[in-house]
């Protein structure tokens, strides 16, 4: 990337400052019932003190009283605001204050990003600055005498209480100005900047909810849900329905059931306790098949358990409902949700999860509810198959490579190829509306957005089934996965590479590989997060994936022994233990694959912000941008120009890039 505007800042002389807010809360206020925005808007609201430390300076407080004017003397456009949960105390700087510094750094963006987080087993003040002092780190422990406020407004406090409140207060701007330094040397500065993007779309919010559209879509929800409920309870002769919602999520007793109409209920060797259980998750090819068994009722029984063992449909309409009676709809994101950088929910709320509408029976409600101000228009725009391309890039798959330069469809080619037809002819009959050629074109779909990343008949056969809606017989999936690694020789031969890195990784190594220069890739085995050993590879934007812990071990399968490979993936732990989780060459090869491709959206992100089109919303491979009606064409050709633009580290070789954009008021609408 170009030298970033927040380099350029730092060299300008940009001042820094770390923030802390204390703040009163309650049983009724606060973040064990509210969302961030929630809190901070709340009338009840109220700022105790504050702590602030200028630079490397010593750290002072400011009662309530004084807080104003002591922010007031501050040159925030051209100051960095540091803090520990920036869209908290960003918020209260914005909201309450009226400030906006030139730059928002969030040192839990910072611990999740670098991997510290998961070394740490969380990325709270706590739990970071323990791990530091455990190993000589000089941070001094915090008391606990303030801790307990809640309930107090600033009224409430002795001057004693106070006092007390306020050390406690700096010592969290000690520790978070402590980890930035700590951390900041590993991220780099276009990471930082993005940090500073995804802050924004939080604090300075573009967007609102139209409370109507969500109220009509919990009563669809729950009226969908209830329609299924009531069929199913008179096809099993159940009347109470307390009864039957127990009986449909206990799993023992819904075998039970399944067993009363003859149906032996589907098992699964449980790959945490290598015991066998019940497959009745969602995913689980048995569940699958019940959905298509001869017996009406066990078909019913079996739409029931998936559709009403869940109320994430509900409770995010919910969720959406109490935010659409706030002024603004501020949009949260995690930084590095995701082992390869991609944004996760955060504040209660994961945007990324939104229904498309796509699929068969999908509404896109929800996404229709995210509506402009008056005015003004959402621009989107979608980075077509990004991953697809990266993986043809990094891997050398040139005649994929070159089937995007000529704008062809990758989808209808792997379909040609496994059908034997002519692409040409296929293609029009897709476009022409050809039952069957849509069908094809869509196993083709399956075959290359699923087999990239060394995906067997099995699971291949269940994505297909749960994502596409598409019955593959064992011999149809067999032959999809045999043309596709055939077609695409290079890519199994990627996933050698990177497995043969792994493995270096675990003794020690380090080494370049893959693209067209066998460089777009560093591995290390010995890289090191705040002084911790900590494998990792960089990829071409400078983002290091982390895999702590990474080493071998014996597995034991069907009285068989081989030596895998496993890390500590603390997100899929329970209480912030570190779980061992495998890795393998295909399952690292989408790690790189996605953390590039979402490398390639940052980058793109910058340059909308860079050129006055600030995105507010990013889910995805897509971003939407808020602009006045009049300003509509510009933005346009805005969204097109960054989200084909490649970046210096993308420039080796041939790599075609795609975007589709629309414009809309409402968020749903624009295609």
């Amino acid at each position: 990337m170009t030298t970033s505007l927040y380099a350029e800042s730092v060299r300008g002389g940009m001042k820094q400052v770390t923030i802390d807010f204390e703040t009163a809360w309650d049983a009724t206020m606060g973040f064990g019932c509210q969302t961030t925005q929630e809190y901070v808007m709340d009338r009840r609201f109220e700022v105790i003190l504050v702590g602030i430390k200028h630079g490397d300076g010593q750290t002072v407080w400011h009662p309530k009283g004084d807080v104003a004017a002591a922010l007031a003397q501050i040159d925030w456009g051209n100051t960095e605001l540091v803090c520990q949960n920036v869209l908290f105390d960003g918020a209260i700087l914005a909201w309450h204050y009226g400030h906006i510094p030139a730059r928002y750094s969030d040192t839990i963006s910072m611990a999740n990003c670098t991997g510290f987080s998961r070394i740490t087993h969380g990325a709270s003040l706590s739990s970071m600055t323990r791990w530091l002092r455990e190993r000589g780190h000089n941070i001094p422990r915090k008391g606990d005498d303030a801790l307990n406020a809640k309930g107090m407004y600033y009224k409430d406090f002795t001057p004693q209480r106070l006092e007390a409140y306020a050390q406690y207060c700096m010592d969290d701007v000690d520790e978070t100005h402590y980890i930035y330094k700590l951390l900041r040397g590993q991220i780099t500065d276009a990471e930082m900047e993005w940090h500073d993007i995804v802050a924004r779309m939080f604090i300075l919010p573009q967007l609102q909810l139209d409370g109507q559209t969500v109220a009509d879509e919990l009563a669809r929800v729950l009226a969908r849900r209830e329609e299924v409920r009531t069929r199913i309870m008179q096809a099993v002769g159940l009347e109470d329905a307390a009864v039957f919602l127990s009986t449909i999520r206990s799993n023992p007793r819904f075998a039970e059931l399944l067993r009363s109409y003859g149906c032996e209920p589907p098992m699964k060797v449980s790959k945490k306790t290598g015991k066998a259980t019940f497959a009745f998750a969602k995913t689980d090819t048995g569940m699958m098949e019940l959905l298509e068994h001869p017996d009406e009722n066990v078909r019913g029984l079996s739409e029931a358990r998936l559709g009403l063992m869940s109320s994430v449909e509900v409770s995010r309409c919910e969720r959406f409902l109490d935010l659409a009676k706030l002024p603004v709809f501020c949009a949260p994101y995690k930084v590095a949700g995701a082992l390869t950088g991609r944004l996760g929910g955060a504040d209660n709320m994961n945007l990324q999860n939104l229904p498309s509408g796509r699929k068969e029976g999908q509404s896109n409600a929800l996404r229709r509810a995210i509506r402009a101000p008056e005015g003004h228009t959402i621009v989107v725009g979608d980075s077509g198959q990004i991953e697809v391309r990266i993986l043809a890039y990094a891997a050398g798959q040139n005649d994929l490579l070159e089937l995007f330069a000529q704008n062809g469809d990758p989808y209808t080619d792997m379909a040609a190829t496994l059908y034997h037809r002519d692409y040409n002819e296929l293609i029009q009959l897709v476009r022409d509306g050809d039952e069957q050629a849509g069908l094809q074109r869509q196993t083709g779909k399956v075959g290359v957005l699923s087999l990239g990343y060394g995906a067997g008949a099995r699971s291949t056969q269940q994505i297909a089934k749960v994502q596409y809606g598409i019955t593959l017989t064992d011999s149809e999936v067999q032959h999809l996965v045999n043309v596709y690694r055939t077609k695409n020789h290079r890519v199994p031969a990627m996933w050698n590479t990177v497995e043969f890195a792994l493995n270096r990784m675990v003794d020690g190594y380090n080494g370049s590989m893959l693209g067209p220069n066998d460089d777009m890739f560093f591995y290390d085995g010995n890289y090191t997060v705040a002084g911790e050993r900590v494998p990792a590879i960089r990829l071409p934007d400078g983002y290091w994936i982390t895999l702590y812990g990474l080493r071998r071990e014996i597995e034991i399968k069907n009285n068989y022994e081989r030596n895998i490979l496993v890390y500590n993936d603390v997100a899929e732990g329970r209480s912030g233990r570190a779980q061992p989780k495998k890795i393998w060459g295909g399952s690292a090869t989408g790690l790189l694959i996605q953390g590039t491709a979402f490398g390639l959206m940052k980058y793109q992100g910058i340059l909308l912000a860079r050129m006055g089109s600030r995105p507010a919303l990013n889910t995805h491979d897509e971003f939407a941008v808020v602009v006045p009606e009049h300003d509509k064409e510009r933005a346009l050709e805005v969204m097109e120009l960054c989200m084909t633009a490649r970046p210096d580290w993308l420039s080796a070789g041939k790599l075609p890039l795609k975007c589709s954009r629309d414009a809309a008021l409402r968020y749903g609408d624009a295609k």
